[in-house]
């Protein structure tokens, strides 16, 4: 949702906002406590080190079971292929006397081999009249603001602390990999649980790639839609999204950030694998993938049943009503997470029920 490290500013434009599997591009954030209702001094904010491109290479996991737990492996690619339209990115919506739109789902990761647009994608673009973005203010500022509005769902305001829910040895391991993103060891303790989970979806790779100004695939669209001259509107607002996943039940948040704490070491390998499945367009062995590698870290597939259903189902029908007008009208470009696009209630899907053609492009 943003990227720029601009040394004294807000604390709020420090958090980095990420929707993962599934959520936002990254939100590098700074200083100006007081605009959360805390003070910090200086000496307390700790001083990053950004990794070196050595650093940021990373391995397909998928890849790698095939030898090593081929039995692992052979169930991911198994429950891939019941994953209803994952085998494309890039979607033509087309009705009789209707002006075509077109579906793209992207990933909010800054590597290049995916924010170059493709032909295809150009041309789409060129048939378009309105580009639709899972948000339209994905500036720092417009973050920063939803943040605010909405930081009695990000902190805690009732005594309690982070660090008494996810027990010593994470929460250890978590203040270091906060740290290390810019977060005070004196503040950490007040954010909740599915701030911080979304903090770690992103690398540190990631965040060095933002601070320098590399858009993720969402601002390249929108970079794109605003040379043509397009206009940009939002299916959602940077608020709803935070209130979605603010509504996960508070122990499966918990779970999910001990998975977070527990597989971040292998953070730039699975972000690697995500970028591999979706150059190969396998969108489909994410969700099974991402089951199996918390399971490893010893946390069951249910703690992600909130993120299923309030994150990925819920979000794909209020995009699809958003998005009904303007489709019906023609001419839209519809940009969303590629993980909105496949399964039987994905965009895909629900836009065929609607009476639409929706073919494969790319």
């Amino acid at each position: 949702m943003g990227h720029e490290m601009m040394g004294q500013e807000s604390l709020p434009r420090r958090i980095g906002v990420v929707v993962a599997a599934c959520l936002f591009a990254i939100l590098s954030v700074t200083r100006a406590d007081a605009q959360v209702g805390f003070s910090l001094p200086d000496e307390n904010t700790p001083t990053k080190q950004l990794p070196s491109a050595s650093q940021c290479g990373g391995r397909d996991l998928i890849e790698d079971l095939k030898s090593t737990d081929p039995t692992l492996h052979e169930k991911i690619v198994s429950e891939a292929e019941t994953v209803a339209n994952d085998d494309a990115i890039l979607w033509r919506v087309e009705k009789p006397g209707v002006a075509p739109s077109h579906l793209f789902g992207t990933i909010h990761l800054t590597d290049a081999r995916i924010t170059t647009l493709s032909p295809a994608i150009h041309s789409a673009l060129g048939e378009s009249r309105t580009v639709l973005l899972e948000v339209a203010d994905i500036t720092p500022n417009g973050a920063a603001s939803a943040m605010l509005e909405a930081r009695h769902l990000a902190f805690f305001a009732d005594g309690r602390r982070l660090n008494e829910l996810v027990g010593a040895d994470d929460y250890a391991q978590l203040e270091g990999l906060l740290m290390r993103a810019g977060i005070p060891p004196t503040f950490a303790p007040m954010m909740r649980p599915w701030l911080v989970t979304l903090m770690l979806a992103s690398s540190e790779c990631e965040r060095a790639a933002a601070e320098k100004g590399q858009p993720v695939l969402d601002m390249a669209i929108a970079n794109a839609a605003k040379a043509r001259g397009l206009e940009i509107e939002g299916l959602e607002t940077v608020k709803s999204q935070l209130e979605a996943m603010a509504n996960i039940p508070e122990s499966q948040q918990i779970e999910m950030l001990k998975a977070a704490v527990r597989s971040a070491p292998q953070i730039n390998d699975y972000l690697e694998t995500m970028v591999r499945l979706y150059l190969d367009r396998r969108i489909g062995a994410t969700w099974p993938l991402q089951i199996a590698m918390a399971a490893r870290h010893g946390i069951e597939a249910s703690a992600f049943d909130g993120f299923k259903s309030d994150i990925v189902s819920k979000r794909n029908h209020g995009m699809h009503e958003a998005a009904g007008p303007y489709v019906a009208k023609g001419g839209a470009f519809i940009a969303v997470g590629a993980l909105h696009l496949v399964g039987d209630d994905g965009l895909v899907a629900l836009l065929r029920r609607d009476g639409f053609t929706v073919s494969a492009v790319e």
